[in-house]
């Protein structure tokens, strides 16, 4: 499960990088992105042997139709012994997935598929090493994009960043450095150019995530593209 804000496909990747098809593709289906995405993956023979192995992540399935999740679910569960581990599959949720079969927005017979292997991905707040890898590497890369070059805070402004809770997570911090980035008045960031754009110890305010760019939707592998592994 990975809460509201957070970098769900960042995820995805991470697991397919750990899983024993890593060098594989891994290929992303924004289910409420576009609905009909899923649609072409379930005419794959995912036990073909000239389909090179790789992971498909499902990304807020709750966007499926049940009947399209039940045969997304026999789909998954095709393959025989020798080719179960060629193509594998992660389901990205926001909620608890007993909490989403319950009020019947994923098939209990999909939610099997994934037996006890469910995961709770922490909120930003409590990630703090990862928070000031993300607040250091973005600041630098939006001063670059946005003012022509690196920009960097320093360590009071780090401070106050680190402090805040940040209950959008990814998505309202991405939002809050963007504006940081476009209204400080140099390229080291102080605790005035903080404040400028509301944000304070004192009170301390959400921001509004940023605009989601169009999710790129990527069709299942053709075969006559596919090869054969050895």
């Amino acid at each position: 499960m990975v809460p509201a804000g957070v970098d769900a496909k960042g995820w995805a990747a991470l697991v397919h990088l750990a899983s024993p098809r890593a060098d594989g593709p891994l290929f992303i289906v924004d289910s409420m992105g576009e609905v009909e995405s899923i649609k072409p993956w379930l005419s794959v023979d995912i036990s073909d042997p000239t389909l090179a192995p790789g992971n498909l992540a499902l990304v807020d399935p709750v966007g499926l139709r049940l009947e399209d999740q039940q045969q997304l679910a026999r789909w998954l569960g095709e393959p025989a012994p020798s080719t179960s581990t060629r193509f594998g599959c992660v389901m990205i949720v926001r909620s608890p997935l007993s909490d989403l079969v319950s009020r019947k927005c994923i098939d209990e017979s999909l939610a099997r598929r994934f037996g006890s292997y469910e995961t709770n991905i922490p909120p930003l707040s409590d990630r703090a090493e990862d928070l000031r890898a993300m607040i250091l590497d973005r600041v630098a890369r939006l001063g670059l994009t946005l003012r022509g070059e690196p920009f960097a805070t320093d360590d009071a402004v780090l401070d106050e960043l680190l402090n805040y809770e940040w209950p959008g997570n990814e998505s309202e911090l991405e939002s809050a450095l963007q504006l940081l980035v476009q209204h400080a008045s140099e390229s080291l960031i102080h605790l005035d150019d903080l404040e400028s754009i509301g944000f304070g110890a004192a009170a301390p305010r959400a921001f509004e995530p940023a605009s989601a760019p169009a999710t790129k939707v990527l069709r299942p592998p053709q075969r006559r593209i596919a090869r054969r592994q050895r």
